[in-house]
């Protein structure tokens, strides 16, 4: 193909980046992401299929896809017409084309052998090369002829050129509205993200209003189509709004059932003090004996649990950052 240096000479040095990286199936499709990253699922993000590869690029079948491939199609019949290509080849690249990949081109010709062993040869090369940009020579030889039977300034050397920058514009078509489904965002959130947040809805409509308190219940009695219909940030609001109040029954509901457990520092707490109480005694009726008593187990309860205390959170050391030390070391 002696003719793709002169047909990608005017694009830009990034479009130039891509088609390396395209051709060299080293584009970044989940295929090859998911090869380095194995968190990445490898489907295409348009239909869904598995294996989104480069030469899935231009066969997705998502509707959108389509619908772009024939905007591009259009664009390429339009070239061909202002540039006087051979109205045969005109019909036949374009049904090809429409044909998605599935369509070959020796389905397409009917005429005389010339153009027989023409698609015969486009077959051999098949459908990735050709939205690649690589066409044969067999096909310029035949607008060759045309332009020779005609009158016209067309060059075929800047005709075939120029073909070959029409199926690289439609690949790179396809790539940008692949990556615009990928990356689109819309309330600062991309597409995957808002069909999560919906998918997550539609799972939390369906809960029982007796997971709910009674106060919470008017969550399940809004208007979803307008919830759905509404911005981001409400509908992640009611998610975790109802995220909220499903905890908040579920903790009520354990508290009523007692399963509920003290901290366990608390717990341990309580059990030394318990261990470490006097016994009180019945015996003395005497008001100054019994105020005596109290005060004496007042003091003691306050020293355990000061002891407590200090066993299980030990003072801070005497070092560099504590007030000790900067008193010290502001000392002559």
């Amino acid at each position: 193909w002696d003719g793709m240096p002169k047909a990608v000479k005017d694009f830009p040095i990034l479009f130039k980046s891509w088609i390396a990286k395209h051709v060299s199936h080293f584009c970044g499709t989940n295929r090859h992401l998911s090869r380095l990253d194995s968190s990445v699922k490898n489907i295409c993000p348009s239909c869904g299929l598995p294996n989104e590869s480069t030469s899935h690029i231009t066969r997705c079948p998502d509707p959108g896809r389509l619908a772009c491939l024939k905007a591009s199609v259009d664009d390429l019949c339009d070239w061909m017409d202002d540039n006087d290509t051979d109205p045969y080849l005109q019909e036949i690249i374009e049904k090809y084309l429409l044909g998605h990949g599935v369509l070959q081109m020796g389905d397409i010709v009917e005429a005389s052998p010339t153009y027989i062993a023409f698609s015969e040869i486009h077959d051999t090369l098949g459908w990735d090369n050709f939205v690649e940009g690589r066409i044969s020579e067999s096909l310029v030889k035949l607008q060759g002829s045309y332009l020779r039977s005609i009158d016209t300034y067309v060059n075929l050397s800047t005709w075939a050129s120029g073909l070959m920058r029409q199926p690289l514009l439609l690949t790179h078509r396809q790539w940008k509205y692949r990556n615009a489904t990928v990356h689109y965002k819309a309330d600062g959130q991309p597409l995957p993200r808002h069909e999560q947040i919906l998918e997550i809805i539609t799972n939390l409509i369906d809960t029982d209003e007796t997971l709910l308190l009674p106060d919470d219940r008017d969550l399940l009695h809004i208007d979803f189509e307008q919830l759905g219909d509404g911005p981001t940030i409400d509908q992640e609001r009611w998610i975790s709004n109802m995220n909220t109040a499903i905890s908040a029954d579920r903790i009520y509901r354990a508290r009523r059932s007692r399963n509920v457990r003290l901290n366990p520092v608390r717990t341990r707490h309580a059990q030394h003090l318990r261990s470490s109480q006097p016994p009180i005694s019945t015996t003395n009726n005497s008001d100054d004996s019994t105020d005596s008593s109290a005060q004496t187990h007042s003091n003691l309860t306050t020293q355990q649990s000061r002891q407590y205390i200090t066993s299980y959170f030990t003072p801070a050391p005497d070092t560099e950052g504590s007030i000790r030390f900067r008193r010290r070391k502001r000392r002559p």
